[in-house]
């Protein structure tokens, strides 16, 4: 496949574009949502991807089942008790399955079979855990006999087998269809496959058996295990009305007891346009439950917006999902109770279209639950509708020319002729339509094969074209404006041919996997109603039906062409694999959609990663697109029907990156340009220029840029290996430049007498830059340098040339003169400091421009200026500067500079350069840093500090001071230091927030369920201990309860714990403590009775049954089954018992009733009504009767005498008859009569274009139609007309519609014949004529006009733009034609007027020979005559005569032709030639002598300075007056003198063009001056004291000496200030073979770096729970270079008084002597809020035999691991058991001890025996505590009470604490006052305590009882 790519200009443009199937009439359809876990959105088919809603003629149903169901089924029961699978398709390899009949509609007489499938999608939901893939094992029975099966179970995958197949097919959800929640949600899943083409294929019709979910069988706890599947369907057939229809899915959860509304919007249907509106809703859900209500689904009403229950046959308004199925069809098992399953299909009430009213697009559904949980996963939505009906009928002509019938065959390469007859058979013009007919990617559009007819004069289209953009692979594409309605809906209004080529590519010929064909498939047209403005689109079709059950059904197939490429393949194909490849270039998103490769495939291909499809297989589709991953990537296509069909293919994605190498132009003002050149990267790779950087500019293969504007202008070239496929642009430059202009920058005169230093310095402007000189010296040809130097006095004339274009010239004069020149005096620059480290860094920061150098520079006059230097002084000759350097730190630079002028005057002037590093400046410190709680606080984590340029080695440091917060986090301050060789030191801090933002971990109790005996909350539903650990600090723990009523007596209460840290992070739970009610009450029912039919049968007559309860209240109702007549029957009457909690109980009773009682008649009054009204009962009345023991039925029959019309008199009897047989008989009259006129429609007033039409019925104007609700109707029209300008006209048409009562209605259609049609016009050929011939129409050509609708006028005129030159110009010809109606049309003619007639030579130039003299007047002469030469010209008088004389004069007495040539002004020329010969005898002059050069030697023979010295003759010039001057000199090498120095004596000798000779003399001499450079040592540096200072070896060079250098050096030793700190400086000397020397130092100091060590170890963190301080531990530290360690310590602390929570810090800082300093630190936590305990007393009686727990006197948090132990009295103790049996009377006092290291502890409680052992009346269970208070005043929980026991005479002492173990509230006779009232111990400033949870202590003094202990949840303002 040829590499096709796409610019990266767009978004995402690959080569291959979507071609779009349908164009949607309608806007997108979506739903909004609440509570949705997958978002519902509508589902489109695989074959129409792009559609969403279904426009069809039909309808859609479902069908499906359950394959769960309960073990014991009952009708009502529910899915939370035991589940079996539902298996009945006697297969032994699946384990649950159940089926169902897909049934079609016949509305109006549709036949089902005849029904076309437009989309089926299966769909499958269940719980069964929250594994997504899960083993069954089960037995089952195979041949008679049991054996195990073990089946792996996927959520995602079922098993389908349908009527025509004989095996189930598995078929695989994407992972996003829908949703799989696991461990959320309650498990319920829900799982969708597209099986249109399955269904298309296995049966339209018949029984679908679907098997083998992922579902389990047993019990699925309170909520229950569920399964089952459904299927939608959409079908269309012709014979049935029209309808909008909408597939959503997603999964939307409902958690039941939580009432909250949530909505549903779908939108984008067209309701029909007039009469009621017809709906039809299906939806599927699970874990609907048969008799747990609550639940509701409606929809919003248009009329008021309020919202409609809904409801069906088969459930309730308030229990809509009731796993009830409702379909069409048969089912296996056909069960009432589904267990879980809802699939409901039903049409809603409408009236009078309150819900969807005409012309709606939107509606709202609202759905919820009180009571049960369930799921939605479907909800599809059908609409009356309405669109426009065009019909496109695709056809084959033939097949490479043959007539053809179908089974159609092709050739690879064969043409196809396709027609395609375009019709309306709707009820309205269409406007704005379009015909799509895309191509199919097995063949190819045929150029020019399009051919077109129309066939009504209102049909109105521009020409049918092919358009390779429309689709991927293109399309036929008509634009048809205006589609007419005729009266014959089966009039043709238009036709169209074209040619396909079947595709000759081998890559899809050779897949054996699949055959060849071409479908054309998706075809369309789509447009819009002239009338009703409803956007359509319809599908083409193939024709209809000839015969069978379904003939005249149109025929949607596509139409499809096998091709038979056997031998073909065999011929071409030999090499070629199946794999096709899609390539995409410069991609700007992460991904490709599908959509972009499928119109290359079948269509409603499936797209995976592998083939054969496994498991792990990746499907790609709209919602998962291709990877735009670079490379190649392999794919395949899966045809839908064919699963052995398969495409492989690749995508290659490619990024170009590269850019071209570009080449600038320069060219002056209207110079000719040449094209723009660059270079590809890649000899594969094309190159496109663009005028500009706009995206949107077309590349050009070629460039020529436009050189008529001065400036710089930017063009570009991309590369690529294709036009689509390039990388960035890159920028070309275009200089256009205007004139030279030369200016003088600087002239020095000679300043000293028979000198020869004087000097033209001049600048160029204009033009490029890049310049060619010539100078003539007193008129004598010169140098060709740009300035001048070492001149003689003399006039100095240059010309100068533009080097690139050679067009742009510029000339200018200068005198050189001898000056008088005083004293020479410098001054240096000001002295400057440096950025750096090295001379070689003097040039930083750009105070100076010069580099460093210890040799001679020399500099001009312009450069020592701009460094900031002065001079005075005339004629200076040269500026020189040398540097040297001392000091390393600072590094101090001496430049000395040097003036010399032209009479060897010199003065001299230093500038100090200092060069150094600000430290400070370059030290960049890590930014603050927030880490958290347990993570490392280390640089590796947090950063470090860097020095970002130094000298030498940087030592980088850093100390850490911290500040303790909340937990054990912290903020740490971190001072980094950086110390470099020179010692200059730079701090920074940088701030680490050691942060806690994790909550604890809250371990949770489990849940608990009790069964109702009369429970009442209180501290005994305290169940379990919620736990809590925190990785950053200690953890508080607490809870609250909320509790809500259930049914009776049962209540679930809520216990929220939440745990929260030091640092008030908080993490909570819920614990759920359910009570409940399972128990049926007990019922009597009344003894069996017999009435008479007028005898009361109510319970008040008959007895009540009656029922009593042990856990809430009882409702007794029944129900009565009656067999038998009304009035005469058996009543068994069913009393049911149903207890709060909707447990029941049932039992019967018989009542038998007798009747003999006839009716009673009344008739309705006789009625007249209109011929439209209904004469039905419901309209005219009803008759009525009465019984008195049964229920009358009511009949009538209709006698009818006809009047005009439907009208007629109808004679209505009556007739009452009784369930016992009796009867009752009478009349009523009912006139029908017409009142009413007809319906008239009018058609649309029609303008149409004029063509000579004549008014009459024949006219293409429309017919008027008329309905009449009461018979027959006739219509007439009359015309009557307005003519306007030419054959235009108003006709205006009356309609008269006439019923057969004579009621008539009349309406005015307007035709208008108009004129907007300008005149056809017809000009002559464009032409080019000489100048001397006419351009008169005659001569040029007339122009003719005409129009159809009246007479033309033509006129032209002329505008005239001159050309080039005076001969030449052009003539735009306008000629207009102007019809009777002021149409006008133009065309223009182009008349060139060309000279192109050369002048004629009359006379031919002469020769001339004349003598050298540059002032020779007779060349001058000659030249000027034109050597005599004359020419004349047939058009031009003005002739231009040029020469190409050169001026040479160096060609010794030899001829030198010149050629003369004549020009007409029009770039006409004639040429003529003739010689000229000069003698020349003379020497050239020397005028300059060559100059002696003395150069710093560079050890390579300073090749570039004698080079240059030799090519410019030692500054020697000559002249010579006749021709140019050649230098030759005889230098044969240098002398060898130390190193590479030298010298060498030259002579120069100028000859002149005839060989005539002069010479002078100079010397070149090489000196060595510099020493030698000595290689860069390390920089200062420091080690440590224990540590040897290594040096590095220097090394040196000399460019001079080379290897013949001498290194030696000397170390200096210097004490230092501290301890055993000293330095050691090495100084390296270098001498090279000149003698010249040169040193170098490197210093290292030898410093005492790290502070003192700790040797013991110590607790860095201590955490207590009281105020007793751990003393100070004894720490003991060393030093490796110093024996005085300082030791200093400080200790801190938060602590404030009254403080229960504070931290003490100890902090040692240790140093030495040179002052290194380390810090250690211990923390101490308190913490003296736990361990809190709050004991309290109590009495018991000796008489007591018990175990009495101690702890029971305890409440608070504490260690539970102390002892206990007997402090007064004489008793014994069992660990915490105490028994007062037996003991003396008096008080107990006993201690618990809880051992701490820090923190020991001792409580004392106090129990008092006595003998009062009454048996009280009161126990526990009968005390009753509050659970909440409020302090709001509203009369509830206002107090906190303690009930139960008022008559116990008990004492009551009460005590409450908050959660920190701080007593708020306490009362030793406590009368139920407590409202929330603060004390000191609580917290805040208001009356009340904070809101939150504490904690009570109440004893009942004297009660025998223990005290009660528990939360209290106070809620305050």
């Amino acid at each position: 496949m040829k590499k096709l790519y796409y610019a990266k200009s767009n978004n995402l443009k690959p080569i291959l574009q979507f071609v779009l199937v349908m164009v949607l009439a309608l806007s997108p359809a979506y739903f909004t949502y609440g509570q949705v876990k997958v978002p519902f959105t509508p589902r489109s088919s695989v074959f129409t991807p792009g559609k969403t809603i279904y426009n069809v003629k039909g309808d859609f149903t479902m069908i499906g089942n359950t394959n769960l169901t309960l073990v014991n089924y009952s009708d009502d029961g529910n899915n939370a008790d035991d589940m079996k699978y539902v298996d009945v398709d006697n297969d032994p390899n699946t384990l649950n399955s159940s089926s169902a009949t897909l049934t079609f509609s016949d509305e109006f007489g549709a036949i089902p079979d005849c029904s076309n499938i437009v989309y089926a999608g299966l769909y499958w939901s269940g719980r069964a855990g929250a594994d997504d893939t899960f083993t069954v094992t089960k037995d089952v029975e195979v041949n008679n006999q049991i054996v195990q099966v073990t089946k792996t179970f996927d959520k995602r995958k079922v098993s389908i087998k349908g009527p025509n197949a004989t095996s189930y097919t598995q078929l695989t959800a994407n992972a996003n269809d829908i949703y799989y929640p696991s461990g959320t949600d309650d498990n319920m899943y829900s799982a969708y496959v597209d099986v249109t083409d399955y269904v298309k294929n296995n049966g339209q019709d018949g029984v679908y058996h679907v098997a083998d979910m992922a579902l389990v069988e047993g019990d699925g706890d309170d909520i229950g295990y569920y399964g089952g599947w459904g299927m939608v369907v959409v079908y269309e057939n012709s014979k049935m009305k029209w309808r909008d229809i909408t597939v959503f899915d997603g999964h939307a959860y409902i958690k039941g007891h939580a009432t909250l509304n949530h909505t549903l919007d779908v939108v984008g249907f067209n309701s029909t346009q007039s009469g009621p509106v017809n709906l039809r809703l299906g939806l599927m859900a699970g874990e609907g439950d048969r008799s747990i209500g609550g639940d509701y689904f409606k929809i919003q009403k248009q009329s008021d917006n309020s919202y409609q229950p809904l409801k069906h046959d088969g459930n309730s308004m308030t229990n809509f999902f009731n796993s009830t199925i409702r379909t069409e069809g048969a089912r296996n098992p056909n069960l009432l109770n589904n267990t879980g399953l809802d699939i409901a299909m039903f049409d809603l009430d409408n009236f009078n279209n309150s819900i969807i009213g005409n012309n709606q697009t939107s509606t709202r559904f609202q759905y919820g639950s009180t009571q049960d949980s369930y799921i939605i996963f479907n909800i599809t939505f059908a609409v009356d509708a309405y669109i426009p009906e065009s019909e496109g009928l695709l056809s084959i002509e033939s097949i490479a020319g043959n007539s053809v019938n179908a089974p159609y065959v092709a050739l690879p390469g064969d043409e196809i002729e396709y027609g395609l007859e375009i019709r309306n058979k709707g009820t309205e013009p269409i406007e704005n339509a379009k015909l799509v007919i895309p191509i199919p990617f097995t063949s190819e559009f045929v150029p020019g094969s399009i051919s077109f007819n129309e066939y009504d004069s209102l049909f109105n289209a521009t020409a049918p074209y092919f358009d390779p953009s429309e689709g991927a692979t293109g399309s036929i594409v008509w634009d048809i404006a205006y589609l007419p309605l005729d009266t014959d809906l089966t009039k043709l209004l238009a036709d169209i041919r074209f040619k396909l080529k079947t595709t000759e590519d081998c890559t899809i010929l050779v897949n054996n996997n699949c055959s060849s064909e071409v479908v054309i498939l998706g075809g369309y047209i789509a447009g819009t109603g002239a009338t009703s403005k409803i956007d359509y689109s319809l599908p083409l079709i193939q024709g209809y039906q000839q015969d069978g059950v379904c003939e005249g059904e149109p025929n949607t197939d596509p139409l499809t062409v096998s091709i038979n490429s056997e031998q073909y393949i065999l011929d071409n194909c030999s090499d070629v694999t199946a794999e096709r490849a899609f390539y995409y270039c410069n991609l700007e998103s992460s991904t490709i959609p599908v959509s972009e490769v499928q119109a290359q495939f079948p269509q409603g291909s499936l797209f995976y990663d592998s083939y054969p499809i496994t498991g792990s297989t990746i499907e790609y589709n709209a919602s998962n697109p291709f990877p735009a991953a670079e490379g190649i990537s392999t794919y395949y296509a899966i045809p839908p029907g064919n699963s052995a069909c398969n495409y492989i293919f690749t995508i290659e994605v490619t990024e170009i990156t590269t850019s071209p190498t570009v080449t600038d132009a320069t060219y002056c003002l209207n110079e000719t340009a040449g094209e723009l050149s660059a270079q590809a990267t890649s000899p594969d790779y094309l190159l496109l220029y663009y005028t500009d950087n706009d995206p949107s500019t077309i590349g050009q293969t070629s460039l020529i840029p436009d050189t008529s504007v001065v400036g710089e202008f930017t063009y570009y070239v991309s590369e690529g290996p294709a036009t689509n496929c390039v990388g960035p642009r890159t920028p070309i430059t275009v200089s256009v430049y205007d004139a030279l202009t030369i200016s003088l920058v600087e002239q020095v005169n000679n300043s000293c007498a028979n000198t020869t230093n004087g000097s033209i310095d001049i600048s160029v402007d204009g033009g490029s830059g890049s310049y060619i000189f010539q100078w003539d010296v007193d008129g004598v040809p010169g140098p060709t340098t740009e300035d001048l130097t070492n001149l003689p006095d003399g006039t100095y004339t240059v010309t100068v040339s533009e080097a690139d274009t050679n067009t742009c010239t510029a000339t200018a004069t200068f005198i050189i003169t001898t000056e008088n020149t005083g004293a020479v005096e410098i001054n240096a620059p000001a002295d400057i400091s440096v950025s750096g480290c090295t001379t070689g860094d003097i040039s930083n920061g750009g105070l100076t421009s010069l580099p460093y150098s210890e040799a001679l520079v020399t500099i001009s006059n312009a450069e020592f200026l701009a460094e900031g230097g002065t001079f005075i002084g005339d004629n200076i000759l040269s500026v020189t500067y040398s540097d040297a350097s001392t000091g390393t730190c600072p590094l101090v630079v001496t430049r000395t500079f040097t003036v010399t002028d032209g009479c060897d005057q010199t003065d001299t002037s230093t500038q100090i350069i200092t060069i150094d590093i600000d430290l400070q400046a370059n030290f960049v410190i890590p930014q603050s840093e927030t880490v958290e709680c347990g993570n490392s606080t280390d640089p590796t984590a947090t950063g470090t500090a860097l020095v970002t340029e130094a000298c030498g080695n940087v030592d980088i440091t850093y100390e850490d001071v911290s500040v303790a917060e909340c937990g054990s986090t912290e903020t740490i301050s971190r001072t980094w230091t950086a110390t470099d060789t020179c010692g200059n030191v730079a701090t920074g801090i940088q701030t680490i927030t050691v942060v806690d933002t994790t909550p604890p971990v809250l371990t949770m109790p489990d849940d608990v369920t009790l069964e109702c005996t009369g429970y009442a909350r209180g501290p005994g539903d305290l169940i379990g201990e919620a736990t809590a650990t925190d990785g950053c600090g200690r953890v508080s723990l607490n809870f609250e309860d909320t509790a809500v009523q259930g049914c009776g007596n049962t209540q679930v209460i809520t216990r929220t714990w939440t745990a929260m840290d030091e640092c008030g992070n908080t993490v909570s739970d819920v614990q759920t403590i359910t009570i409940v009610d399972t128990t049926p009450p007990s019922l009597t029912v009344p003894d069996d009775i017999t009435v008479e039919c007028n005898e009361s049968t109510d319970p008040s007559a008959t007895g009540n049954a009656t029922a009593i309860d042990t856990c809430g209240d009882v409702t007794v109702t029944y129900t009565d089954a009656s067999v038998g007549i009304e009035g005469a029957q058996v009543i068994t009457r069913t009393w049911i018992a149903t207890d709060d909690c909707g447990n029941t109980t049932e039992d019967t009773q018989t009542i038998t009733v007798i009747d003999t009682v006839a009716p009673i008649l009344t008739v309705p009054a006789d009625v007249s009504v209109e011929c439209s009204t209904s004469t039905e009962p419901s309209a005219t009345g009803n008759a009525s009767a009465t019984d008195a023991c049964s229920t009358a039925t009511l009949t009538f029959t209709d006698n009818s005498v006809e009047g005009c019309g439907n009208t007629e008199v109808i004679t209505r009897t009556w007739t009452a008859t009784d369930e016992a047989g009796n009867t009752a008989s009478g009349d009523q009259i009912i006139t029908v009569v017409d009142t009413t006129p007809p319906v008239l429609t009018l058609p649309a007033d029609v303008t149409m274009e004029c063509t000579g039409l004549a008014r009459g019925t024949g006219d293409p104007f429309g017919e008027a139609t008329a309905t009449d609700t009461c018979g027959n109707v006739s219509i007439s029209f009359e015309d009557s007309a307005v003519e306007g300008c030419g054959n235009t006209q108003v006709i205006s048409r009356t309609w008269t519609a006439t019923d057969e009562c004579g009621n008539s209605v009349s309406g005015v259609q307007t035709i208008s014949i108009v004129d907007t049609t300008p005149p056809s016009i017809t000009v002559p050929e464009d032409i080019t004529i000489e100048c001397s011939e006419s351009t008169d129409p005659s001569i040029t050509g007339d122009a003719s006009a005409s129009d159809e609708c009246g007479g033309v006028d033509l006129t032209f005129s002329d505008v005239v733009v001159d050309g080039s030159c005076d001969n030449m110009k052009t003539i735009t010809r306008t000629w207009t034609a102007i019809d009777e109606c002021g149409n006008t049309a133009t065309e223009i003619q182009t008349i060139s007027v060309v000279d192109t007639t050369a002048p004629v030579i009359d006379t031919p130039a002469s020769d001339i020979t004349i003598d050298c003299d540059i002032n020779n007047s007779a060349l001058e002469d000659w030249l000027n005559s034109n050597g005599g030469a004359t020419a004349t010209d047939n058009c031009s008088t003005n002739l231009i005569w040029t020469n190409n004389y050169s001026g040479s004069t160096t060609d010794c007495s030899s001829s030198i032709e010149v050629i003369f040539t004549v020009d007409d002004g029009c770039g006409n020329t004639t040429s003529t030639s003739a010689t000229y010969t000069i003698q020349d005898v003379t020497a050239p002059e020397i005028i300059t002598q060559a100059t002696d050069l003395t150069v710093e030697c560079d050890g390579s023979g300073n090749v570039n300075e004698l080079q240059n010295w030799l090519d410019g003759n030692a500054g020697a010039s000559a002249v010579d007056e006749c021709s140019s001057v050649t230098w030759s000199n005889d230098f044969n090498g240098l002398s060898d003198d130390c190193g590479a120095t030298g010298s060498a004596t030259v002579t120069f000798t100028a000859t002149d063009g005839c060989g005539n000779t002069s010479s002078t003399t100079a010397v070149f001499t090489i000196v060595d001056t510099v020493g030698p450079i000595i290689s860069s040592l390390p920089a200062e540096s420091t080690i440590d004291c224990n540590e040897t200072p290594e040096f590095a070896q220097a090394t040196a060079a000399d460019a001079c000496s080379g290897d013949d250098i001498t290194l030696t050096f000397d170390d200096v030793t210097t004490l230092g200030t501290c301890g055993s700190d000293y330095s050691v400086t090495r100084t390296w000397t270098a001498t090279d073979a000149c003698g010249n020397v040169s040193t170098a130092t490197q210093t290292i100091n030898v410093m005492d770096q790290t502070a003192p060590n700790l040797v013991t170890e110590y607790e860095k963190e201590i955490n207590i729970t009281c105020d007793n301080i751990p003393s100070v531990p004894e720490l003991v530290f060393e030093d490796a270079c110093s024996e005085d360690i300082q030791v200093e310590f400080n200790e801190t602390s938060t602590a404030t008084e009254d403080s229960l929570q504070y931290v003490v810090t100890r902090t040692w800082t240790v140093s030495d002597t040179c002052g290194n300093e380390a810090v250690y630190t211990q923390t101490i936590n308190v913490d003296s809020t736990v361990n809190i305990i709050v004991a309290t007393g109590t009495e018991l009686c000796n008489g007591d035999d018990l175990n009495f727990n101690l702890f029971d006197l305890l409440s608070g948090s504490y260690d539970t691991t102390g002892t206990w132990s007997v402090v007064t009295g004489t008793a014994t103790l069992d660990g915490s058991i105490f028994n007062p049996y037996g003991l003396e009377l008096g008080t107990y006092t006993f201690m618990y001890a809880v051992a701490d290291e820090y923190c020991p502890t001792e409580t004392l409680v106090d129990i008092t025996l006595n003998d009062d052992c009454v048996v009280l009346p009161c126990g526990a269970e009968d005390v009753i505590i509050s659970k909440a208070v409020t302090t709001y005043a509203d009369g509830k929980n206002d107090f906190f009470t303690i009930t139960g026991v008022e008559g116990c005479n008990f004492t009551v002492e009460v005590q409450i604490f908050n959660r920190w173990g701080a007593m708020i509230y306490k009362s030793n006779d406590y009368q139920n006052d407590w409202n929330g009232t603060s004390s000191k111990a609580s917290v805040g400033s208001s009356n009340f305590v904070p809101t939150g949870t504490y904690y009570y202590v109440v004893n009942l003094k004297n009660s025998g009882l223990k005290p009660f202990a528990g939360p209290i949840y106070v809620a305050t303002k």
